[in-house]
């Protein structure tokens, strides 16, 4: 069993995917990604620079002010030729410990939708 959605182990990382950034204007040169407490707002960690990439992994290692089971926000930014910015943000996540008994042992976890 492998349920999952809404929430990630909490660890050093947090791996991220986005897509469906199209501009009819002019391309895509570059992403930003940042992560918040509320929907685009990368007040936890700010906004940086990950190239043309539809992936990344956010360390979150000397991040002190999560706490277990705090919602969270991935912000995604794509920057066009023309200098236009268009921000996207995640459906809400949350951090679930990785010491409690029902992920000791387990390869798989258990965590519904929030």
């Amino acid at each position: 069993m492998s349920i999952h959605e809404g929430c990630h182990l909490s660890n050093k990382s947090l791996r991220v995917h986005w897509n469906s950034f199209e501009e009819k204007e002019s391309e895509i040169i570059g992403f930003k990604v940042g992560l918040g407490n509320f929907p685009l707002v990368a007040d936890i960690r700010p906004l940086v620079e990950v190239g043309l990439v539809t992936n990344t992994t956010i360390n979150l290692s000397d991040v002190i002010s999560l706490e277990p089971v705090q919602f969270l926000y991935v912000i995604v930014e794509a920057t066009n030729t023309a200098g236009l910015v268009t921000q996207a943000t995640s459906p809400p996540t949350r951090l679930v410990n990785h010491q409690e008994e029902l992920f000791l042992g387990n390869e798989n976890f258990d965590c519904l939708s929030v």
